[in-house]
């Protein structure tokens, strides 16, 4: 018997100058069927509803600070997501082989919307919303199971940034015992010499 592909959920999303706000349309997401990954360039999404398994891959378009994600799940799962540009006001969500292709379930969450030309008076506020009133910022967990204070909050680390950090590391490493070889090498050449 064949597996049913997944799904694609519906999802809405909003801005300020700082932040991005994402909701997946999906209730009853369980913990342990959640399954998200948070880059710099995107957003891979894979969860459980009502029976039902839904997945999302989307580019942003432009890089967000993956480090500073965070998301609820209470009735339906949010994102907030800091832009690595400050004061930047972004066309829209998604890069443009993504909007064409999300372009029936990807649509602007009017509730949180705020106009460009009202940015400097108004900032999304994620206080006022039941599903952010216990969001805090708060260091990240050095894995993505490993749950902060709040049982129904994470926070994402940035797996290609750590990656990248190893292979630099890996890099020096390599170096250094080529300069211990090179080091070792030359030295018996010189006192060669002086013995002539």
């Amino acid at each position: 018997m064949a597996t049913a592909k997944p799904l694609t959920p519906n999802f809405l999303w909003a801005q300020d100058k700082n932040n991005i706000f994402v909701k997946i349309d999906l209730a009853d997401v369980a913990d342990k069927d959640l399954k998200v990954q948070v880059t710099r360039e995107g957003l891979s999404f894979g969860a459980t509803s009502r029976g039902k398994k839904y997945e999302l891959e989307i580019k942003f378009r432009f890089p967000v600070n993956p480090k500073t994600v965070q998301y609820s799940i209470k009735r339906i799962v949010s994102f907030l997501v800091e832009k690595e540009t400050s004061n930047a006001w972004w066309p829209h969500l998604l890069a443009e082989e993504d909007k064409k292709k999300h372009k029936t379930s990807c649509k602007i969450d009017w509730e949180k919307f705020i106009d460009e030309d009202d940015s400097d008076k108004k900032e999304l506020d994620m206080n006022n919303s039941e599903d952010w009133k216990n969001l805090k910022p708060r260091p990240t967990p050095k894995e993505w199971d490993e749950p902060s204070e709040y049982d129904d909050i994470y926070v994402f680390p940035d797996k290609e940034k750590e990656k990248e950090k190893d292979k630099d590391k890996e890099k020096e490493k390599e170096n250094e015992n080529e300069n211990k070889k090179e080091e070792t090498n030359v030295a018996p050449n010189e006192s060669n010499k002086e013995q002539e």
